[in-house]
């Protein structure tokens, strides 16, 4: 009996370990050449489709080290504007191979850097996912591939305008088939080796392009790797890393820069990379936007509490295996919030704290009913036990708890309005091309105010609430509790030549700036608030960072 069991253990062990290894995909050829002919060495054997999941790890620059520190046979020779096409297999290129497991879905992304001792690199490509909800995996394994460039094939062009020299192109596949859970996407990253020449008169100074390090760049929460693609539908997908770089281009009175010489990587993990933030890449929701324009103000109904009441909303791709949630109400900041439930969490343990707005519990199932615990930024804690006895897709819970003390939770559930904007929308404005460090935009509507006003609220004047999201280059603000319906919204910053801009409309709430001349906002900033009957108010001292703001009329 005991031998028998050792045998199912065994086979059982391998099946999960032949399994582990099933789904993975590597770079196998470029060009058409031979098999890792340019490419930095690899794991070897069935280990080279192994992916990375800590994004800390000095693998995350060209792949497994120490074999991606190696240089590659040799360097591609190719012109500037020419194409790359790059040849991903699973086991190897056989008829039958499948590239990568259709449940490893998600973006592809290309990057390239100058200087391969110590690479900093810039995008040049990116493909996420589509408006057929669709990811570049999905089109990667299909008998088409990328653009129809073949199974297991996607071809990028090398830019114009990259001046003549010796370069690393970055190729990453990021699959989110685990990435409801922190810290389990998985990376598959290779380096290729090339050899650019230009013969052309327009080119960037490659010393000139912002540059972003890996590792360094990513984070384990930022909203296109911490992503539940097992939702009721699939949330905006916003492509983690810097836009696609494309610089404005001038004919350089001097020759363009002598080649760097290429030599292998040898990342030192012990020191951390500086990290470039860029303007957000912002894509439409992924499901139909709403006919009716939400509010700029709170809307209240008969059952919902007053005042600094807590509001629990439920994310709509929430379940029991992956449940997340935004804490309303409060005036002051909820930083911290943690569940015990009825079954495996006995005690409280923590959600990760996003920065996309929501609280995430993907640890485990949780078994309801559950318990909340919340701390605020001045070290308030409030219970809420057993608030949660359902997980309702985009429905908001309503208790008469609140901060500075605990009642016990008259709790009501309302579900998502069926006329306003769904939590998780995407601001639709496009993303400046200016290359600023900005702060990301936010992936979902807004809660409410995240940082505390002043002690007594004044019903009779107009607000202006500012996004957390909001920066010196993308700035968002909703206009509470104004008499009259606003037609128009613009911003005015502090700098001698500035004048009144108008900021965009979005169907999620917010009237949004964003620089589209490279130049920031100084702040203290002025608001300019319109009605639809031709009345105005002025709010000043407005910072760019968030808040709320009082004015000193109404509108």
């Amino acid at each position: 009996m005991k031998i028998h069991n050792k045998i199912a253990f065994c086979l059982a062990l391998t099946s999960f370990l032949l399994q582990s290894t099933y789904a993975h995909t590597y770079l196998s050829s470029v060009n058409g050449l031979a098999e890792f002919d340019t490419i930095r060495p690899e794991r070897p054997n069935y280990e080279r489709n192994s992916p990375i999941v800590d994004i800390t790890s000095a693998d995350m620059t060209c792949g497994w080290l120490p074999y991606a520190s190696q240089p590659a046979n040799r360097k591609l020779p190719i012109a500037a504007g020419s194409s790359l096409t790059l040849q991903f297999w699973h086991d190897g290129p056989y008829a039958d191979d499948f590239v990568i497991d259709s449940s490893h879905r998600g973006p592809c992304i290309i990057y390239m850097a100058a200087d391969a001792s110590n690479p900093k690199w810039f995008k040049i490509w990116e493909m996420g996912l589509d408006s057929n909800n669709k990811f570049c995996v999905d089109y990667l394994r299909s008998n088409t591939g990328v653009n129809n460039a073949g199974k297991g094939k996607l071809t990028v062009q090398i830019p114009s305008w990259v001046p003549t020299g010796n370069y690393l192109i970055r190729t990453e596949i990021i699959a989110l088939h685990e990435g409801y859970a922190i810290g389990k996407a998985q990376f598959y990253i290779n380096c290729v080796e090339l050899s650019v020449t230009n013969s052309g008169s327009s080119t960037a100074a490659v010393s000139s392009i912002p540059t972003v390090s890996f590792p360094g760049t990513y984070s384990v929460t930022d909203p296109g790797i911490f992503y539940n693609l097992y939702g009721s539908y699939l949330p905006a997908y916003i492509i983690p890393g810097p836009t696609v770089y494309k610089p404005s281009l001038t004919t350089p009175t001097t020759p363009a820069p002598s080649p760097v010489t290429a030599a292998p990587v040898t990342p030192s993990p012990s020191t951390p990379a500086p990290t470039v933030t860029y303007p957000p890449v912002t894509y439409p929701p992924t499901t139909a936007a709403p006919t009716t324009k939400p509010p700029t103000a709170p809307t209240t109904s008969p059952t919902t509490p007053t005042g600094d009441a807590i509001h629990i909303q439920i994310h709509p791709s929430a379940t029991v295996y992956w449940l997340a949630v935004r804490i309303a109400g409060p005036s002051v900041e909820t930083i911290k919030v943690e569940l015990k439930d009825s079954g495996s969490y006995s005690s409280y343990t923590a959600f990760a704290n996003t920065n996309w707005g929501y609280f995430v519990f993907g640890q485990g199932q949780v078994t309801l009913p559950a318990s909340l615990r919340l701390t605020n930024v001045n070290g308030q804690v409030v219970e809420l036990n057993n608030v949660i006895t359902t997980i309702t897709s985009g429905a908001t819970i309503t208790t008469s708890s609140k901060y500075g003390g605990y009642s016990a939770p008259t709790t009501s559930v309302t579900s998502a309005p069926t006329t306003s904007a769904p939590v998780t929308a995407a601001p639709v404005t496009s993303a400046p091309t200016t290359s600023a460090p900005v702060t990301a935009a936010p992936t979902s509507k807004p809660n409410a105010p995240e940082t505390a006003g002043p002690t007594s609220t004044a019903p009779s004047v107009t607000k202006v609430q500012v996004h957390a999201g909001s920066s010196q280059w993308w700035f968002a603000v909703a206009i509470v509790d104004a008499a009259k319906t606003v037609a128009s919204v613009q911003v005015k910053d502090s700098t001698s030549e500035s004048k009144y801009v108008n900021l965009a409309p979005s169907d999620w709430g917010y009237w949004v700036f964003q620089s589209a001349t490279g130049q920031p906002l100084v702040a203290p900033l002025s608001i300019r608030i319109t009605s639809t009957v031709g009345t105005s108010l002025v709010v000043n001292n407005v910072p760019v960072t968030a808040g709320v703001v009082y004015g000193d009329s109404q509108l």
